[in-house]
C-alpha cells in the first residue's frame, strides 16, 4: 500500500480542511482542555513536517494567551499550505 500525502491549501474544500484540522487539534489536545499550547504540538510529529509544526507554533506564540482554541487552529490550518500524512 502506498503512502498518500494530503495537501491542505487555500483552494481545498473548506469542509475537508476543517475536518482534518479538527482531527489534528484533537491529537494535540489530549487532555480535552479546549485549547493547545506550543508544547502540545509535539503530538503532530508523525503527521506534519517539522517546518509546518514550527509555523503553527509561531502562530500559537503570537497569540496573546500563548494558546489557541480549535477554531483558531482550524483558521491557521485553512490559511496555510500544510502537508500531512
Amino acid at each position: 500500500m502506498e503512502d498518500q500525502e494530503i495537501i491542505l491549501d487555500s483552494s481545498s474544500d473548506e469542509s475537508i480542511v476543517g475536518e482534518q484540522a479538527k482531527k489534528l487539534f484533537d491529537l494535540c489536545d489530549k487532555d480535552e482542555k479546549g485549547y493547545i499550547i506550543s508544547a502540545d504540538l509535539k503530538s503532530l510529529g508523525e503527521f506534519v513536517s517539522a517546518n509546518d509544526i514550527q509555523e503553527i507554533e509561531k502562530k500559537v506564540e503570537e497569540s496573546n494567551e500563548k494558546q489557541i482554541t480549535k477554531e483558531q487552529f482550524t483558521k491557521i490550518i485553512s490559511k496555510s499550505d500544510i502537508i500531512f500524512w
